[in-house]
């Protein structure tokens, strides 16, 4: 008898004593083991059935008590989710050791396998390869990202908060000592947290390592099934292809803050002071386009004073994000999302307000923010609505291949709808936020200049920092001495994204640990997902203009999808498929064929016009921290 089945055997019984309704799954299980044929398809079949459904349930209970504490900040309630993330770490660490077994003792190459039972079979294999291997280390694990992440949640500055308190201030005030104030204060608050990451390295290159890989930063590599030297040459040359567009955005951006503060703030080296850009990372300039504004006198892009004056609530902006989903043909949120959300900030409790979306199973979606009455909000809120439409789409498939095609295409969904959503078109003519066009000629090319600036600031500034993160992260769990760790995240940061800290920030301070003022290091979320998303919604946005407007495509920065039954069903068609292929092939869904893979020529198409204007305004200026 092929000894998976006896671990199978074991773990129904594990399952059933933690998940009540499991006993119909055990049984199915159990009939496996006196099944004189095992191996079967039938019977494989019926296994991934039983322990898919299994699964489903362990990951609901884990996600409950993950939404109890970041929606109630408590040490009770960070101990629960503690006691939660072993028991279904605990759970799918001896599901992937099942399902390796039963790829051993069952020859699944035959005809007789259907591809799907395959890649079932290897994608639960892979499911718990960042697991540590025992309860005290999966406990130990997951009470350390709870420290850090609670160090995170209950940081303050003065006495406020990151959202909205400091993230408004850095938004909105002009006051260079003020802003700098705030940005080192962050992270202050935040590097006590350097002691618990240094526990989290060991435990997870443990894990690795038991689980049969160099470190964890091979594991988080793996997920995108191919070489790690083929995914890192791939990550490197869609960089390279965007850069030239970074670089004349980020020589435009140091002059005007030059202009703006003076020399003596800003400096004379080509660097820009990361605290002067309106966000607590530098990942996104749009909030000083005041600054940066091309033409002042032509209308803004933004619908912030517009939201404000119709008297917006944070449901109103979800129903406005849920509208453009459903206009492509797409179902409505479910009424439960309404009444299991959190939106707003509530009173009298610490909650975790970093905004994300939630899919329990059994279409029970929800999103956690602390929405704020802003266009980045609105924008935050077509993003997070994305994950759930692409969860709904794959709600009905195995559990093996209810997740995206790669993380990356998830992040993308949601910021390829936004891609529309944020179009002057739509704005002004689908939503009446803006006012009317004037009809052609050189305010016509201002605005566009102006609306065209402003998207580079979110989408452009980003993706520097986007690929930087897990660099750093990839390379502390590579080895990198502990006591190396901040300084390396500054010359990263002056290497790719070509700022430097405030002359307060000391970055050499033994103590100094600036990579935890970010929620994904301290909580443990891989980044590189976000890089892989500032590529690919432009390469589907692309797909799904073509399909929306096939007769005659509007320029890239001009189209909008809202509305289009074809562009929906085209998207709904990849989003359908959930991980049930490989990414490369969801890519060909989409653009029907005509790609395959990570490339960043989209991206330089849709930001055509600006990167030719930001060229002629930097002619002559040798601003380039590169050069130096």
């Amino acid at each position: 008898m092929p000894s998976w089945i006896f671990i199978a055997l074991l773990t129904a019984i594990a399952t059933c004593s933690a998940l009540p309704t499991q006993s119909a799954d055990a049984q199915i299980i159990l009939d496996l083991e006196s099944s004189q044929h095992l191996c079967k398809p039938k019977h494989v079949e019926a296994y991934l059935k039983a322990i898919g459904k299994a699964l489903g349930e362990a990951e609901r209970t884990s996600s409950e008590a993950a939404w109890a504490y970041e929606t109630n900040v408590t040490d009770e309630n960070l101990a629960k989710l503690a006691d939660a993330d072993v028991a279904f770490s605990s759970f799918t660490l001896r599901v992937s050791r099942q399902a390796a077994k039963i790829a051993k003792d069952c020859d699944l190459s035959g005809p007789e396998y259907p591809s799907s039972i395959r890649r079932q079979i290897k994608l639960l294999q892979e499911m718990a390869d960042d697991t540590p291997t025992t309860k005290k280390d999966q406990k130990r694990l997951a009470e350390v990202v709870g420290q850090m992440t609670s160090t995170y949640a209950k940081a303050r500055v003065n006495g406020m908060f990151l959202d909205p308190d400091l993230t408004a201030t850095l938004a909105t005030s002009r006051n260079a000592s003020e802003l700098e104030n705030v940005y080192v204060g962050w992270r202050n608050a935040n590097k006590v947290s350097k002691k618990a990451f240094a526990e989290y390295v060991a435990l997870e290159n443990n894990a690795a390592i038991e689980n049969g890989f160099k470190n964890m930063a091979d594991v988080w590599r793996s997920v995108y099934e191919m070489p790690t030297s083929e995914f890192d040459a791939l990550l490197l040359n869609a960089l390279n292809e965007i850069s030239p567009l970074y670089d004349q955005l980020h020589c435009y951006t140091y002059e005007k803050l030059r202009d703006f503060y003076g020399v003596d703030i800003v400096g004379d080296d080509g660097l820009i002071p990361g605290h002067l850009l309106g966000n607590m990372w530098a990942q996104d300039w749009a909030n000083i386009y005041d600054i940066l504004a091309p033409y002042p006198d032509v209308v803004s892009p933004t619908i912030t004073p517009e939201l404000i004056r119709r008297n917006f609530t944070a449901e109103m902006i979800h129903k406005l994000a849920e509208s453009f989903y459903v206009s492509l043909g797409f179902d409505p949120l479910p009424s439960s999302f309404w009444s299991q959300s959190m939106i707003v900030r509530p009173e009298g409790r610490e909650v975790v307000c970093h905004a994300s979306a939630w899919d329990f199973g059994d279409d029970d979606l929800r999103i956690k923010m602390c929405t704020t009455i802003t266009q980045e909000d609105v924008a935050t809120v077509h993003h997070e609505q994305g994950h759930l439409n692409y969860d709904h789409h794959y709600r009905n498939l195995p559990y093996a291949f209810r997740g995206g095609a790669n993380d990356g295409f998830h992040e993308a969904i949601g910021d390829t709808v936004v891609l529309s959503f944020q179009t002057p078109e739509h704005l002004r003519d689908d939503l009446g936020m803006l006012p009317p066009a004037e009809g052609g000629g050189e305010s016509d090319y201002k605005a566009l200049i102006n609306y065209q600036l402003h998207v580079a600031l979110e989408k452009i500034a980003v993706l520097p920092w986007t690929f930087l993160m897990d660099k750093w992260r990839w390379e502390t769990f590579e080895g990198l001495p502990e006591e190396k760790w901040n300084l390396r995240w500054w010359e990263l940061i002056k290497a790719h994204q070509g700022l430097k800290p405030p002359a307060s920030l000391d970055i050499t301070a033994p103590d100094s640990f600036d990579p935890a003022c970010k929620y994904h290091i301290s909580a443990d979320v891989p980044y590189i997902r976000y890089f892989l998303a500032g590529i690919y919604q432009f390469q589907f946005h692309r797909a799904l203009c073509a399909a929306a407007h096939p007769v005659s495509t509007p320029p890239l920065h001009e189209c909008s999808i809202y509305g289009s039954k074809d562009a929906g069903q085209l998207f709904g068609a990849m989003l359908a498929l959930g991980r049930s292929e490989p990414w490369q092939i969801a890519m060909s869904v989409v653009t029907q064929g005509k790609e395959n893979t990570l490339n960043g020529t989209a991206v330089v198409d849709y930001f055509a016009p600006l990167l030719e204007w930001l060229k002629s305004q930097n002619a002559g200026k040798q601003c380039s921290w590169k050069s130096g």
